[in-house]
C-alpha cells in the first residue's frame, strides 16, 4: 500500500510538472509567432509608407495586408497604426470616404493606447481630406486639434509640419491673412529649434505664399534659400519641389533659358533617386515652358513623358494635367480630333478629384476646344468655371488664357462690350504680376524674418540700459537730457519721414505723368506703324491690279488676234472644206479661251459687287464627272507636247448621287482647278474627284504631281490677280482669276476650300459642299447631251423676238433637230399679235444684247398680254408671270451669254417639264 501510495504520488508530481512545461512552451511558441507575424506587419508598414507617394495602390494593398497580421495577434497598437495606413493609402487615391472610416476608427485605437503622435497624425489627414473636398471650413478645427496636441507632445517638427499643411490650406480658400500666421509661427519655431530641414520646409512654405501674394522677387528668395538647405541635408524631395518653384517663376517673367535650367536640375535629381512625382511634375513644368516659347515639338515630348510616369505611378490627377498640356498643342496645330479625344480622357481621370487647379486647367482646355468647335455656350461655361477656379498665383497663365478665350468668345458672338470688359480683366491681370506696391509692402512684410537678431540685440540693450540707471539713480538731471534728445530724435524722425513722404508722392506723380507721356508716344507710333502697312498694302492692290490689267490686256489679244487672222483666211482663201477645217477649229479654240477669260471677268465683278446669286438646282455628281473627264480627256489629247496621266477616282457610293447645289459653278470650280493643274505639270500624273462622303459634306480633290508651293507663297495663293510668281504669267498663261473665283464660288455654296502642297511634289486642293440629297426617280435630273438632243418638240412652238438678232439666228439653227415650230416677230406689236391668235407660243426668246429692242419693256408688255407664258431671256435675270404674281428666276433657268447648244436647250427642256 505503501509502494503503491508512493507510485502515485511520483506520478501525480511528474504530471504537475509536464502540465506546468507544456504551458510554458505553449506560451513561448506563441511569444515567437506574435514577435514574427508583429515583424510582418512592420515591414508591410514600411513598405506601404515607401510607396505612398509613388505607387499609393502598392501602399493600400501592403497596408491591407498589415491590417490582417495585426488583427491575428489581437495587438490594438500595431491594428491602430495599420488602419492609419490604410486610411491614408485611401486619401491617396481619393477614396475619401472610406479614408474617413479607417482613420476614424485608428483615432479610436490611439486614443485607447494614449499615443499622441499618431492622433495628430489621424487630425492632420481628416483636415487634408476636408480640404481636398473644398470644404475648408470643416479642415481649420481638425488642424487647430492636431496643433494643440502637438504643443503638449513638444515635439518641433510635427508642430511646424501641421502649422504648415493648415497654412496652405487658408492660402488655397485665398485667405493669405490667415496663411501667413500660420506659416510666421511655424518660422518662430524652426527658427528656435535651430533645425536646418524645418527651416527648409518653411522657407518652401513663405515662397509659395510671396508668390500667390505676387511679390514673385520675395519668392524666389525663399525658394533658393530651401534649396540650397535641401541640397546640403540630401533632401531629394524638397530640392526637386524648390527647382521647380524657381524654374516656374523665371518662366513667368519669359527668362526661360534660366527657366529650363532649374527644371532640368529638377528633372536630373528626380531620375536619378527614383521620385515619379518629382519627374511628372518636372515634366509638365517642362512642357509648359516650351508653350511659352512656342517650341512645341519639345513640349509634346515631355507632356508625353510626364503622362507615361505618372501612368506608372497611377497619378489619375497628374495623368489628366498632362492630357491638358497635350491637348492644348494639338488645338494650336488644329487637330481637333485629337483634341476632343484628350479632354475627354482627362474628363474621365479627373472624375471624383475636387482640385481646383486640376478642374480648372481641364475647363480652360474643353472651352477653347469648343470655342474653335463654334459650340459657344459650353464654351462660355467651361471658361467661365475655369476662371472662377484659378484664383491661385501660380494658375495666372491658365487664368489669362481663359480671360482670352472669353474674349475672342464675345467678339465671335459680336457682343463687343462684353469682350471689352474681359480685355480689360486680362490687361489688368498681367500688370498686377509686376505691380510695384504690392512687392515694396510685402517685402517690408518679410523683413520681419530678417529682423529677429535686431529685436534680440535691442532687449539685450533695454536689460543693460535698466542696470545703468540702477546704478547711476542719482543722474536725473542726465536722464532728462536724454530723454529730451530721444524726443527731439523722434520729432525729427517723424518730421524727417514726411519730408520723405512727400518726395516720395511727388516722385510717384512725375512717373505717372511720364507713363502716360510714353504711352501716348506708343500710340503715336503704333499708328504710324498702321499707316505705313495700309500704305504698303495699298500699293501692293495697285501693282497688282496694274499687272492684271496689263496681262488681261495680253490674254484677251491673243485669242482675238487668232480668231481675226483665221477669219481673214476663210474670207480670201480658196480653201476647199478638208483644208479650211482647221481654220474653224482655231477659230473655236480661240473663241472658248476668250469667252472664258470674258466669263472669268464678268463673274469677279459680279462677286466684288455683291450681286453674283447660284442657282441652286439637282445635280448628278457622277455624270457631272464623267462630262468634266471627257472633255479633259479631248484637251490632253489635243495637246501638242508630253501628257500627264489623267485619272478620275469614282468611288461607289456615289453613283446615282444627286445634290442641290449650283452645277454649272460646281463645273466651273473643277475646270479652274484642273486649268491650274495642267498648267503646272509636264509630266506625271493628275488625279481627281470625290475622296469621302462624312458629317453631311462630299470632299472633292484635285492633286497632280506638278512643280508645288513653297510655304511662303501657300500664303497667297487664292488672293485674286495673282499666280505664286509674276512670271509665271507670261510662262503659264491666265489672268490670275482662277483660283480666287474658285474660292468665291465654293464658298458661296457652303464649302470650304484649302490646298496640301509641297515644293516639287505636286499639290492638291481641296473642297467640300453640302448635301442636300434629292431623288433620281423623276426625269428633271441631269441628261446627257445625246439624250437632249433627242427631244421631239414638234407640238411646241417658240416664239423669237428680232428677225436680224444673230443671237436669234443661231438659236433658231440650234433648235431645229428638235422639229420645234419657230415664229419670228421684229417688234414687241408683232409678238402680241401672235400671243393673241388660235395657237399662241408656248414659250419666248428675246436677245437683251438686240439695240433695236427695250428687253426690259418687252418683258413687261409680253407679260401683260401672256402672263402664263414662260419668257427666256439673254440676261441675268428671266421674268415670267405665274398666275399674275411676278417671280424672278435666276440666269441659270435662262440660257447664258453668249448661248450654248446645251444649255439653250436644256432650259428649253425645264420649262416644259415644269408647265403644262
Amino acid at each position: 500500500m505503501k509502494n503503491a501510495f508512493t507510485k502515485k504520488c511520483i506520478f501525480f508530481c511528474f504530471g504537475i510538472l509536464f502540465l506546468l512545461t507544456a504551458k510554458g512552451i505553449t506560451n513561448s511558441t506563441h511569444t515567437i509567432e506574435g514577435d514574427s507575424i508583429r515583424k510582418k506587419a512592420l515591414n508591410q508598414i514600411l513598405f506601404a509608407k515607401k510607396n505612398l507617394l509613388s505607387f499609393p495602390e502598392k501602399s493600400l494593398l501592403a497596408a491591407q495586408s498589415a491590417q490582417r497580421y495585426a488583427v491575428s495577434i489581437d495587438d490594438i497598437g500595431l491594428q491602430a497604426r495599420t488602419d492609419f495606413w490604410v486610411g491614408v493609402s485611401l486619401y491617396r487615391i481619393y477614396r475619401y470616404t472610406e479614408a474617413e472610416l479607417y482613420l476614424k476608427k485608428a483615432q479610436k485605437e490611439f486614443i485607447a493606447t494614449n499615443n499622441i503622435r499618431g492622433q495628430i497624425n489621424v487630425f492632420k489627414f481628416l483636415a487634408l481630406i476636408q480640404s481636398d473636398k473644398g470644404l475648408y471650413t470643416q479642415s481649420y478645427p481638425l488642424f487647430e486639434n492636431a496643433i494643440e496636441l502637438s504643443e503638449k507632445l513638444e515635439n518641433d517638427s510635427i508642430t511646424v509640419d501641421v502649422s504648415v499643411l493648415s497654412g496652405y490650406v487658408y492660402l488655397f480658400n485665398n485667405d493669405k491673412k490667415k496663411g501667413f500666421l500660420k506659416f510666421d509661427r511655424a518660422y518662430q519655431i524652426a527658427r528656435k529649434s535651430n533645425k536646418s530641414f524645418l527651416l527648409a520646409r518653411v522657407y518652401l512654405a513663405l515662397g509659395d505664399w510671396y508668390n500667390a501674394s505676387g511679390n514673385l522677387q520675395a519668392a524666389i528668395d525663399f525658394y533658393h534659400s530651401s534649396s540650397i538647405i535641401c541640397e546640403k541635408l540630401n533632401d531629394s524631395g524638397g530640392y526637386i519641389w524648390s527647382m521647380n518653384k524657381l524654374g516656374m517663376l523665371f518662366a513667368g517673367w519669359q527668362r526661360y533659358n534660366d527657366a529650363l535650367d532649374y527644371l532640368r536640375k529638377a528633372l536630373i535629381k528626380s531620375d536619378e533617386v527614383h521620385i515619379l512625382d518629382g519627374s511628372g511634375f518636372t515634366h509638365r513644368n517642362l512642357g509648359e515652358v516650351y508653350i511659352y516659347k512656342k517650341e512645341y515639338k519639345d513640349a509634346l515630348k515631355n507632356y508625353i513623358a510626364a503622362f507615361k510616369i505618372e501612368k506608372i505611378a497611377n497619378n489619375k490627377s497628374g495623368m489628366a494635367e498632362s492630357l491638358c498640356g497635350e491637348a492644348e498643342i494639338m488645338l494650336n496645330d488644329k487637330n481637333m480630333s485629337r483634341v476632343g479625344v484628350l479632354v475627354d480622357s482627362a474628363i474621365m481621370l479627373a472624375v471624383g478629384n475636387v482640385d481646383p487647379s486640376i478642374q480648372a486647367a481641364i475647363s480652360r482646355i474643353n472651352g477653347l476646344y469648343n470655342l474653335e468647335k463654334g459650340n459657344y455656350s459650353k464654351a462660355r461655361y467651361e471658361l467661365e468655371r475655369a476662371i472662377l477656379l484659378s484664383k491661385n498665383n501660380e494658375q495666372v497663365r491658365l487664368r489669362l488664357s481663359s480671360l482670352m478665350g472669353m474674349k475672342e468668345l464675345c467678339e465671335r458672338q459680336n457682343n463687343y462690350q462684353e469682350a471689352y470688359q474681359y480685355a480689360n480683366k486680362y490687361n489688368s491681370l498681367r500688370d498686377s504680376v509686376f505691380n510695384l506696391k504690392s512687392h515694396v509692402r510685402l517685402i517690408e512684410k518679410r523683413l520681419v524674418y530678417r529682423s529677429d537678431e535686431f529685436q534680440q540685440r535691442i532687449k539685450s540693450l533695454e536689460s543693460d540700459n535698466k542696470m545703468d540707471q540702477a546704478e547711476v539713480s542719482n543722474h536725473e538731471q542726465i536722464m532728462l537730457k536724454q530723454r529730451l534728445l530721444i524726443l527731439f530724435g523722434i520729432i525729427g524722425f517723424i518730421l524727417l519721414s514726411l519730408l520723405l513722404f512727400l518726395i516720395n508722392r511727388h516722385n510717384r506723380t512725375i512717373r505717372y505723368v511720364n507713363q502716360l507721356h510714353n504711352k501716348k508716344n506708343e500710340d503715336i507710333l503704333n499708328q504710324n506703324e498702321q499707316i505705313r502697312k495700309a500704305l504698303i498694302e495699298v500699293q501692293r492692290s495697285e501693282r497688282l491690279k496694274t499687272t492684271f490689267l496689263s496681262n488681261m490686256s495680253h490674254e484677251i489679244r491673243t485669242p482675238m488676234n487668232a480668231i481675226m487672222g483665221f477669219s481673214e483666211l476663210l474670207e480670201i482663201s480658196d480653201f476647199d472644206d478638208e483644208n479650211t477645217n482647221p481654220f474653224v477649229d482655231q477659230i473655236i479654240s480661240n473663241s472658248e479661251i476668250l469667252l472664258k477669260i470674258v466669263d472669268d471677268i464678268i463673274d469677279f465683278a459680279k462677286i466684288e459687287a455683291g450681286e453674283f446669286m447660284p442657282n441652286i438646282a439637282p445635280c448628278r455628281i457622277d455624270m457631272m464627272l464623267f462630262e468634266i473627264e471627257d472633255a479633259f480627256s479631248t484637251r490632253l489629247n489635243s495637246l501638242q507636247r508630253e501628257k500627264p496621266r489623267f485619272s478620275l477616282n469614282l468611288p461607289g457610293s456615289i453613283h446615282d448621287l444627286t445634290i442641290n447645289t449650283d452645277g454649272v459653278r460646281l463645273k466651273q470650280v473643277f475646270n479652274n482647278l484642273l486649268d491650274n493643274a495642267l498648267k503646272f505639270t509636264s509630266k506625271g500624273s493628275i488625279e481627281f474627284g470625290v475622296d469621302r462622303i462624312e458629317e453631311n459634306r462630299i470632299y472633292f480633290y484635285v492633286r497632280d504631281t506638278g512643280i508645288g508651293i513653297s510655304e511662303e507663297d501657300k500664303a497667297f495663293i487664292f488672293e485674286k490677280f495673282r499666280q505664286v510668281e509674276e512670271s509665271f504669267t507670261r510662262k503659264f498663261g491666265g489672268i490670275g482669276l482662277g483660283l480666287s473665283l474658285s474660292k468665291s464660288f465654293v464658298e458661296i455654296l457652303g464649302g470650304k476650300i484649302w490646298m496640301e502642297s509641297v515644293l516639287s511634289n505636286g499639290s492638291t486642293f481641296w473642297f467640300t459642299l453640302p448635301i442636300y440629297t434629292i431623288s433620281l426617280n423623276d426625269n428633271n435630273g441631269s441628261h446627257s447631251v445625246e439624250g437632249i438632243r433627242n427631244h421631239d418638240w414638234s407640238s411646241r412652238t417658240v416664239l423669237m423676238l428680232d428677225k436680224v438678232s444673230p443671237t436669234i439666228q443661231y438659236c433658231e439653227y440650234v433648235l431645229r433637230p428638235t422639229r420645234i415650230g419657230i415664229i419670228k416677230a421684229n417688234d414687241c406689236y408683232e409678238a402680241i399679235a401672235f400671243l393673241k391668235s388660235q395657237n399662241p407660243p408656248d414659250v419666248i426668246l428675246i436677245d437683251s444684247g438686240s439695240p433695236r429692242i427695250n428687253s426690259a419693256d418687252a418683258i413687261k408688255l409680253l407679260t401683260r398680254i401672256a402672263p402664263d407664258v414662260p419668257i427666256l431671256v439673254q440676261s441675268i435675270k428671266a421674268l415670267h408671270k405665274n398666275g399674275g404674281i411676278e417671280i424672278e428666276e435666276d440666269i441659270d433657268n435662262s440660257p447664258y451669254n453668249p448661248i450654248q447648244s446645251v444649255d439653250l436647250i436644256e432650259k428649253l427642256n425645264y420649262y416644259f417639264n415644269h408647265t403644262s
